[in-house]
């Protein structure tokens, strides 16, 4: 390194001599600099070389950050580098390149070019030297130095119908900041930033009649209980509830505002930042899907979607930019680009939320603030912007099964024997490895001629063989058995060295129409080295693309009668400047494109079978319009399994209820135990999806599929098969509830999944209740998230308890018994739970898969005073209220109309009240009460009364009476 210094010297010297004899020699050049790489965020967890070894450091350098300037060479020990550099057209200055790394292939430098204050511009090029003579340069580079400017005074105040323009200055005289409150609803408030812009001046203003202005400040009346006050000098504001004296207010500066314009210096507007003061015992919560934690306080989320194998952590497949707190506030800012939040991470009491502009110099930001709320209340609000979720069918909520080592016909013919064989009932199999995987649309080994990229394919064209020889069959048979079939698809024409003429055909007509994404110089975007590198991504932008690639599946949907669509990856937008077809740009549609691809094929497979379904793993706010999601690729842990939980809890409270996780892990055996199977599996059971699934294609020695037959062998525990059969008879036996309370939750968007929080805001959870949740309205789910477990304690909320296997009731703190087989499940006193039974009323035991059906209709009441509750019956796609009130002298329920025999559970009963009916008999054992078509029997087992009802005895009010 020494020797190469002092050649460097006589180098520097020689260079000026010889500057202008290569201008133009060396235009195919062997050094590679690319200033913004690939644009990914986080190095090599997003593709599959080492990152930022040839790009600028940082790619949009601030005022006084050092820049790195990082490039790749072919081999030679000969030649060294440096970086030619000039601030804004003034003397060049010259920087020693050091060798960094090397590989293989190539020798990788770094030059480092200092720092530069905001609104320099800067051009550099790299350029190579061998023995003392310049002998190669790079193309010119250059980009502007970004810095922080700052709203300041308030200059004008306009106002227009619903809202309060605050015209301000700044600390770059170029901006002109406009922060606009409009107060349309009640229920939120929108808060624009803009730039640059023009307001109209409005004679009839609402707004106006709230607003009281003063010589410093602006005070705005929103609701009956809160107001805004904006100061003048510099501009800012705080939002106040009168009764309870809480404040929102931002961070005070001392010279200007709290909201920044990161800019070039000339209006050029990269990102926009606000900052609120936040106090200690705040708490954030949200945030999409979240694998660390619950509360978020301490940690910086980006919301950038990106696909991260295994150790998630803070990164997320659907990243929602939006969050509430425990001060009754919350807030979704309404952007796709890149946003970040830094959640006190400092310990200085700041919450600040910074977004991508875009790179305009004029346009708005916009967020909504939720204020004076509850969680329940800023969930429903929020989804009232963003769309409630769309309701599922109800054959997703039975068992799914999954495998990426079933290749062929014959593996999932086994399975299904399997079931049958062990009594199991099961709703849904997903195949993975179906496709050609060229096309993505065709059954590998099928027989067909190619046709032209613009024409689609029918069921007849093709000449079903090999691993696949008779897919019709196959999926009628699963139909006859009441299951459903979902086919796994990704969202690219994929690079491959396999010979496949019609992906040649697609491709070629796909470039040719523009129905890829483009570089900005017009080329087809080609995927950096990731999964499916090299591969074309669809523009989803464009209608005529979207149209071709679905008619290429829709025989799929239409013929096959395939139910749904396994929508895998999307976190495909490498590149600020990538261009689609509706004029967006790669910076935006990082975070759009997933929401684009999955509302694609969710509006395509509903437009065919409107009982069909999307099943995604990415997307950001909206995705929520096109369920189901899962949470993406983890390992076999009880640490992954906590984090799953989080994950889909996190999710669910961002609007996007209904998800799933992979049973007891996706990969990697090293830690995956029988005991992590069964409390994997008993959780996902009281979860929106129950779904098994494995990573491992091929034939792999010995099998690693997660089916209970398999790990029953694989891990030598046969009681595998059992536990696995009891949860999914559970599974059927609580769909009636599970669907009733899914409309709840579409109509609502209060999740499925509730962490205790959202229902009692002001439960402080112990330590061990902080994975418990409410699963839908009634019950209280305590899944055992640590190995080797025999008690659980749980600190139940206010009220009582029931046991949902004993029916015991309980209160406060408790101590339960967790066996191997068993996990903790509590009914709400006043719940109404509708259940299908087997004919002996077990939870648990054999019950078949007829969703078409109930064997045993049956309602669960767990007596308070009064109560009702909304069963939407899923065999009749009708709504029914139930109610009923319950004093000293009698019981009287209100039952609707059913077309079959109807069944209560009457718990909570006064140990002192005996029931009777009229015309209906009291029976005196439980035999006999099973034997007979209607009739009422006491259980002092449980002290719980069992009521049958014919269907003609329904639809009417029913006296039990003392």
């Amino acid at each position: 390194m020494i020797k190469f210094y002092l050649n460097f010297i006589s180098l520097i010297m020689m260079y000026f001599i010889t500057t202008s004899m290569f201008s133009t020699i060396f235009a195919q050049s062997n050094i590679y600099h690319s200033p913004y790489g690939y644009d990914n965020l986080y190095d090599e967890r997003e593709i599959e070389i080492e990152g930022f070894r040839f790009e600028r450091v940082p790619r949009d350098p601030i005022e006084n950050d050092e820049v790195i300037i990082k490039f790749r060479t072919d081999k030679n020990s000969d030649i060294k580098y440096a970086v030619e550099y000039q601030i804004n057209g003034n003397k060049r200055e010259l920087s020693a390149s050091i060798l960094d790394f090397e590989d293989e292939n190539y020798y990788y430098w770094v030059s480092s070019i200092g720092s530069f204050k905001k609104g320099e511009e800067v051009n550099y090029r790299i350029i190579s030297f061998q023995n003392e003579l310049k002998k190669e340069q790079s193309p010119k580079f250059t980009f502007k130095c970004f810095g922080w400017d700052y709203i300041k005074d308030v200059k004008d105040i306009v106002y227009s119908k619903d809202a309060v323009h605050f015209k301000c200055s700044s600390t770059n005289e170029s901006l002109s900041p406009i922060v606009t409150f409009e107060l349309s609803s009640r229920d939120y408030i929108n808060i624009k930033i803009q730039v640059n812009q023009y307001v109209k001046r409005e004679k009839l203003s609402r707004v106006k009649n709230k607003t009281v202005e003063y010589k410093d400040s602006v005070t705005i009346s929103f609701n009956d209980n809160s107001y805004i006050k904006a100061a003048k000098y510099p501009f800012s504001y705080s939002i106040t509830n009168k009764s309870e004296n809480k404040v929102l207010k931002e961070y005070q500066n001392k010279d200007h505002g709290a909201i920044g314009f990161l800019n070039d210096g000339t209006g050029k507007i990269f990102s926009i930042k606000e900052c609120f003061y936040s106090p200690d015992s705040e708490k954030f919560y949200g945030f999409g899907e979240r694998y660390n934690s619950f509360d978020q306080r301490g940690n910086k989320l980006d919301n950038y979607v990106v696909n991260i194998w295994k150790d998630q952590d803070k990164k997320s497949y659907i990243p929602i930019p939006f969050y509430f707190t425990n001060n009754d506030y919350g807030l979704f800012v309404k952007s796709y680009y890149y946003s970040q939040f830094d959640l006190d991470s400092e310990g200085n009491n700041k919450c600040v939320i910074k977004t991508n502009f875009g790179r305009k110099e004029e346009g708005s930001l916009d967020y909504y603030l939720f204020w004076n709320m509850k969680p329940r209340e800023i969930i429903g609000s929020y989804t009232d912007l963003t769309g409630k979720p769309e309701a599922i069918p109800v054959w997703t909520l039975g068992p799914w099964i999954s495998a990426n080592e079933w290749d062929k016909q014959s593996e999932i013919e086994s399975q299904i024997d399997s079931l049958s064989k062990y009594d199991i009932p099961n709703g849904v199999v997903v195949i993975e490895a179906w496709s050609d995987e060229e096309t993505f649309y065709i059954f590998n080994d099928a027989e067909y001629e190619p046709k032209d990229g613009s024409q689609s394919f029918r069921l007849t064209d093709f000449k079903f063989k090999g691993r696949w020889p008779d897919p019709i069959g196959m999926i009628n048979n699963l139909h006859d058995k009441n299951m459903r079939m979902v086919l796994w698809n990704i969202p690219v024409l994929k690079y491959s060295h396999v010979d496949n003429k019609q992906r040649d055909i697609d491709e070629k007509h796909a470039i040719e129409c523009n129905y890829v994404v483009r570089n900005p110089d017009g080329t087809p975007f080609r995927m950096p080295p990731s999964w499916f590198g090299n591969s074309l991504c669809l523009d989803y932008t464009n209608n005529f693309a979207v149209a071709w690639w679905m008619n290429k599946r829709r025989y799929l949907i239409e013929e096959l009668k395939v139910d749904g669509l396994r929508c895998d990856g999307g976190e495909f937008i490498w590149g600020r400047d990538l261009m689609f077809s509706d004029g967006s740009r790669g910076e935006e549609m990082r975070n759009k494109y997933p929401h684009l691809y999955v509302r694609s094929y969710h509006d395509f497979i509903k437009s065919v079978n409107k009982d069909g379904v999307v099943f995604h793993r990415a997307g950001t706010f909206g995705v929520q319009n096109h369920p189901l999601a899962w949470n993406g690729d983890q390992k076999s842990s009880f640490p992954t399994f906590k984090e799953a939980i989080r994950s889909c809890i996190n999710l669910s409270i961002s609007g996007v209820p209904f998800v799933a996780y992979d049973i007891a892990g996706y990969h990697d055996e090293s830690e995956l135990t029988s005991d992590l199977y069964k409390r994997s599996l008993a959780q996902a059971t009281f979860s929106p999806i129950m779904q098994s699934h494995s990573a491992y294609g091929g034939d792999p020695k010995p099998s690693l599929e997660r089916t209970p037959w398999n790990l029953a062998k694989l891990l030598n525990d046969k009681s595998c098969i059992e536990v696995y059969k009891k949860y999914a008879n559970v599974r059927y036996n609580i769909i009636p509830y599970i669907y009733s309370e899914m409309n709840k939750t579409s109509e609502s968007g209060i999740p499925l999944m509730s962490p205790l929080f959202i229902e009692y805001p002001n439960l402080e959870a112990s330590k061990e209740n902080d994975f418990n949740y409410l699963f839908g309205s009634s019950l209280l789910v305590c899944p055992i998230v640590e190995p080797n477990t025999s008690t659980k304690n749980i600190s139940l909320p206010p009220g009582n308890w029931f046991d949902l296997w004993s029916g015991k009731k309980y209160e406060g703190n408790i101590q339960v018994q967790t066996p191997h087989d068993h996990i903790p499940v509590f009914a709400k006193e006043g719940s109404i739970i509708p259940l299908n039974l087997n004919q002996n009323f077990e939870l648990g035991n054999q019950i078949n898969n007829d969703l078409n059906n109930y064997t045993n209709l049956t309602f669960y009441i767990y007596l308070t005073d009064t109560s009702f509750y909304y069963f939407d019956d899923y065999t009749t796609s009708e709504e029914k209220l139930l109610t009923y009130s319950n004093n000293d002298d009698e019981i009287i329920i209100n039952v609707p109309k059913f077309e079959c025999s109807v069944n209560f559970i009457i718990g909570n009963v006064s140990n002192n009240k005996e029931l009777h009916m009229e015309d209906i008999a009291l029976i005196g054992t439980k035999e006999e009460f099973l034997n007979s078509e209607e009739g009422l029997f006491f259980n002092t087992m449980q002290n719980n009364y069992y009521l049958k009802l014919k269907p003609e005895n329904t639809g009417k009010e029913i006296f039990l009476y003392k």
